[in-house]
């Protein structure tokens, strides 16, 4: 990332960086607590029931992943400052859609999916209540395209890049569809 910015920086041309960073640049959140309800936990903040986690909320470091991404998330936000270059970040949640590897750490929506179909168990880590916002790519797409069009005005900006709390779902909220979908229990 430090390499593409000093590329950008130096070429002397007024060359757009968006940078496809992660919520996990917030860490655990240890401060939000959250409520079991039947097939989910629902944040207690009214806020950010409905709204989600904001940009405002403070950076937690605190996995190797979420350090290397966080670093940097802050490098291209800095160069907006120190160098007026045209710099956005996204902090992506859970994308998911066509093409996707489908492991069970990256691209676990169609881990579960590809799992469901061949028959292999689905191992869900915890009481699988934990909500993950997910966005379909073609929705990531349209956002970066509108970042694009848009970066001298935002430029030395982050966002977060999600469905919002309308689209976030608990695995067993997932693992219920697939089966509905796929006619698999």
């Amino acid at each position: 990332t430090f390499n593409v910015l000093e590329a950008a920086r130096r070429s002397g041309r007024r060359i757009p960086v968006i940078f496809a960073s992660t919520n996990k640049v917030y860490g655990g959140l240890p401060d939000v607590t959250v409520r079991e309800e039947d097939d989910r936990c629902v944040p207690c903040d009214a806020g950010i029931r409905a709204n989600g986690i904001d940009e405002a909320c403070g950076l937690d470091f605190c996995t190797p992943y979420g350090c290397s991404k966080g670093a940097a998330d802050q490098y291209v936000l800095d160069y907006a400052k120190s160098y007026n270059l045209p710099t956005a970040v996204l902090r992506m949640s859970c994308i998911y859609g066509p093409r996707q590897f489908g492991t069970e750490d990256q691209g676990w929506v169609a881990h579960f999916l590809l799992s469901a179909l061949s028959g292999r168990p689905i191992t869900i880590y915890g009481n699988g209540k934990q909500v993950r916002d997910i966005l379909h790519v073609s929705d990531a797409v349209a956002a970066y395209r509108g970042v694009l069009a848009r970066i001298d005005d935002i430029k030395g900006q982050a966002f977060n890049l999600g469905g919002g709390p309308g689209n976030a779902v608990s695995l067993r909220m997932l693992i219920e569809e697939i089966g509905e979908l796929t006619g698999r229990n």
